[in-house]
């Protein structure tokens, strides 16, 4: 449905109009099709010069109980999708106010490619619907591109490669995928299959002026997950309730993780440049054998990292614009190491002691 307040459009307020219109609905055609998509790539190429906000809603009918439905609002603020189908919801949010934080293209473009990975191993480690898992993919891509042209970096930011390089390059964000839960053991209906993943991003820039100041951006994942496995881990059996069907092993997952970087000036200089990290990952399995509890395990699994980069930023600062041959390879390598090290990181095993 389309809205319009304030009187009659104008050429080019039609012409945006008109193109937002096809792109909502090759986003609710996708949304039919099989494998569904969500598709939102176009919609956030609107022109935020020529129209003030954007509000889409839509619904379709995908059996005679369920609606799909798919809401979709774009300012020069932010952008918020929310889409919720028999198989689950999703949600994202897009907070575009803080300018200042964002990096190139090259630096959003690997923040972007860890986290879709970091998608991909939560789905693999919950056994999320994959379908649900791919619109999910698809929609925090589209909603972290074309963030909108001419921004000016507010001065409490210089550019410098501490406020570069320990920052993710995306805006902040929230987002959000929950399964819609199912009991396939009739023997046992409280054991049920589920899946919710949320991961978020906030920065906050503090201090009087440019030469006192502080930046803190934190990101953090949390899954929680359930689900059923054959013995040797493979698909579940094919339940009923004759104790013969009752041989499984029921997985409960409980993951958080959490990256904070701090950059600190204090009269013009560096005080402090770092990343803390922390991951966690529980895993409970209970195993079943011709409808017995023949074992319950608990694994826990976590590690904390500290990394201080204000030595190498400080070499960059002094040394930078003259380091020459093996000695500039090696700062680059440095700096774009630390941006790597930036990003959040879910799994206990890949922090460093």
């Amino acid at each position: 449905q389309a809205k319009v307040d304030g009187g009659a459009l104008s050429a080019a307020e039609l012409k945006e109009v008109a193109k937002l219109g096809e792109a909502f609905q090759d986003a609710i055609d996708g949304l039919a099709a099989q494998p569904p998509k969500l598709e939102l790539s176009k919609l956030t190429q609107f022109d935020s010069s020529v129209l003030a906000s954007v509000d889409l809603s839509g619904k379709l009918k995908v059996s005679n109980t369920d609606d799909l439905t798919l809401a979709f609002h774009a300012d020069s603020q932010g952008r918020t999708t929310r889409m919720s189908s028999p198989a689950g919801e999703v949600n994202l949010s897009v907070d575009l106010k803080n300018a200042g934080i964002l990096g190139n293209a090259k630096q959003q473009a690997i923040a972007l490619k860890s986290y879709l990975a970091q998608f991909d191993k939560a789905q693999a480690r919950g056994k999320a619907n994959a379908d649900l898992m791919a619109m999910f993919k698809d929609a925090f891509s589209a909603m972290n591109s074309n963030y909108p042209q001419g921004a000016k970096a507010p001065a409490p930011l210089t550019r410098s490669a501490a406020d570069q390089g320990l920052l993710t390059g995306l805006a902040d964000f929230k987002a959000s995928i929950s399964q819609a839960a199912s009991s396939p053991n009739p023997a046992r209906p409280g054991e049920t299959d589920t899946f919710a993943y949320g991961i978020s991003q906030k920065t906050r820039i503090g201090g009087n002026d440019l030469s006192n100041r502080t930046i803190d951006q934190v990101q953090r994942s949390s899954l929680k997950a359930s689900f059923h496995q054959g013995l040797d881990g493979g698909k579940p059996p094919a339940f009923d309730t004759r104790r013969e069907s009752q041989n499984y092993l029921y997985v409960q997952v409980d993951d958080k993780a959490s990256s904070a970087a701090n950059i600190t000036y204090k009269d013009g200089f560096l005080t402090n440049a770092s990343v803390d990290q922390s991951a966690s990952q529980n895993t409970r399995t209970q195993r079943y054998e011709m409808a017995r509890l023949v074992k319950d395990s608990v694994v826990p699994n976590e590690a904390t990292s500290h990394r201080d980069y204000l030595v190498l930023l400080e070499y960059a600062a002094r040394e930078g614009k003259s380091a020459k041959g093996a000695d500039e390879t090696i700062l680059k390598d440095a700096l774009a190491n630390m941006h790597q090290w930036a990003l959040l990181q879910d799994d206990p095993s890949a922090l460093p002691g």
